[in-house]
């Protein structure tokens, strides 16, 4: 008997505004996925055999970087998140500056 195929998170990423769904008019659009309706900034979960049905009919949606499929979302989603509401991590520390180096000596008059 094989194994059954693992669950599938969907991620709906139009909450954060990227020129390429901007360009598509994508931003903030919710998509009914199967039977589920997934909101901006929400997921569903799907067992592995209802997205394998599925997955053909999203491919362009899955390109565009308006739905995910993972555990969680990608990395630079998370970022534009926190940019978009105003939680951006404070920058890193600026590497110290070398001194500039100290002035020749002038010669003495004697």
């Amino acid at each position: 008997m094989a194994n059954a195929a693992p669950a599938v998170k969907v991620f709906n990423l139009t909450d954060v505004s990227t020129p390429t769904l901007k360009q598509r008019g994508l931003v903030s659009r919710g998509f009914q996925v199967g039977t589920q309706l997934i909101q901006p900034g929400a997921s569903a979960q799907f067992d592995g055999a209802t997205w394998a049905s599925l997955k053909g009919r999203y491919n362009r949606l899955l390109t565009l970087g308006a739905l995910f499929v993972g555990a969680t979302p990608p990395v630079s989603y998370v970022q534009g998140k926190q940019r978009s509401v105003g939680n951006t991590p404070a920058p890193a520390p600026a590497k110290p500056s070398t001194p500039p180096p100290p002035p020749a000596p002038t010669p003495s008059k004697e």
